[in-house]
């Protein structure tokens, strides 16, 4: 916002504002080292080094986890995680399309659009940085490799069950 008259006439930008520009900034640091990375948590000290040097600004997180993990992980290290999401993915959905048990179905609805979610709330900020995030990420990449390993009891009739109660 401008300062009312008589009063200091700085432009204040709000972080939202700029989160695609740290985005776009970013892509050099990936050019620069595209298979290692720079290592884990190094993203802040990468930028500054490394970074446009018109565009000032210190941003300790590039505010799009991918864009982030490669900068830090590189390809090598990003594979290895983005193969597991979508393997988790992959048998979410398959849980999700099982049509002999609505439970293994329901947990495939449920761990498909938890990691949905997740996946696009990752694209607009640090979503996975975020510690409780993160182990909710992995809890639904493990209920969705999961729900194809339930095994449902064999259901008896209502006929066995008097016999079984009754003796009978």
């Amino acid at each position: 916002m401008l300062g009312r008259a008589g009063q200091d006439w700085r432009l204040s930008v709000d972080v939202n504002d700029v989160r695609g520009l740290v985005a776009r900034q970013s892509i050099p640091l990936i050019e620069a080292n595209p298979w290692r990375g720079y290592g884990a948590a190094a993203y802040e000290t990468a930028f500054m080094a490394l970074g446009d040097p018109g565009f000032r600004g210190r941003f300790d997180h590039a505010h799009n986890d991918y864009i982030q993990f490669w900068v830090e992980y590189g390809a090598i290290g990003g594979a290895p995680l983005a193969l597991f999401v979508l393997i988790s993915m992959a048998l979410a959905l398959k849980a999700l399309w099982n049509r002999e048990s609505f439970f293994r179905s329901g947990l495939g609805v449920g761990a498909s659009m938890g990691l949905l979610a997740l996946l696009i709330h990752a694209w607009t900020d640090f979503n996975l940085q975020i510690p409780a995030n993160a182990a909710t990420f992995v809890v639904l990449c493990a209920v969705a490799v999961l729900a194809n390993t339930h095994a449902a009891p064999r259901r008896h009739t209502q006929r066995e069950f008097v016999k079984t109660v009754w003796g009978r």
